[in-house]
């Protein structure tokens, strides 16, 4: 609805140019448009670092299992020298 030409505006009233609407809705459009690139560049990284975070993790897994073969054959080693020890020492 339009106001006919002449008319009087209400004292305190708030007027709005359709340019002014324009040039607002333009720039929130490049922010929107920044925005979303932005979280594309985010998105790419997290990949590429989730990559990496699953190779670490196979790797420190294969660590791991080594480290628990070396535990387990330390331990089993010392108790049959230890009761090897004291079979000679009788």
């Amino acid at each position: 609805m339009t106001t006919p030409p002449n008319t009087p505006v209400p004292e305190g009233s708030v007027i709005i140019t359709p340019a002014e609407v324009y040039r607002e809705v333009k720039e929130l459009t490049g922010e929107v448009r920044d925005l979303i690139t932005a979280d594309k560049a985010e998105q790419r990284e997290r990949a590429r670092l989730e990559g990496r975070v699953d190779s670490i993790d196979t790797r420190v897994s294969a660590l791991e299992r080594r480290w628990w073969i070396v535990v387990g054959a330390a331990i089993g080693g010392s108790t049959g020298g230890t009761a090897l020890i004291q079979y000679i020492a009788r």
